[in-house]
């Protein structure tokens, strides 16, 4: 099983972020072909989509379930600063959002299914401040 750290998906945040440009009078972004290069990445093997990274199961170290990655936070659209997990619960009801550092957690594939890892124990993850989708905080 390969173990690919949350982390490398701010590769492809900040390639595509650092790869738009101011759009023109057209309302679309220009791009200088002396900069075509710059626009296109190709993804490595250490790269994660977040498509996959979504839903994933979320272990921690003791083996135990403790939730689902429901989303992922991106800072000025170049900078991954956290993962929206979904702890505590029963089929929906009473889970709550924490969000956790992407240094804190680990995601590794086994064929294409994806999990993920963290330190975090389930008492911390009870006592963590709650992240509540409001449009003024997030957008």
């Amino acid at each position: 099983m390969k173990i690919l750290f949350a982390a490398a998906a701010l590769s492809l945040v900040a390639a595509s972020a650092g790869a738009q440009q101011a759009p023109g009078a057209s309302g679309r972004a220009e791009v200088n072909p002396d900069d075509a290069e710059k626009v296109f990445v190709t993804p490595g093997a250490a790269d994660l989509l977040a498509s996959r990274m979504i839903g994933a199961s979320v272990t921690n170290r003791q083996d135990e379930t403790i939730g689902e990655v429901e989303d992922l936070i991106v800072r000025d659209g170049n900078q991954l600063t956290g993962v929206v997990v979904g702890v505590g619960g029963f089929l929906g009801m009473g889970e709550r959002h924490v969000v956790i550092d992407p240094s804190g957690i680990a995601f590794s594939a086994d064929g294409d299914r994806w999990s993920a890892t963290t330190d975090a124990s389930r008492e911390a993850l009870e006592v963590a401040p709650e992240f509540e989708y409001d449009a003024e905080a997030v957008r």
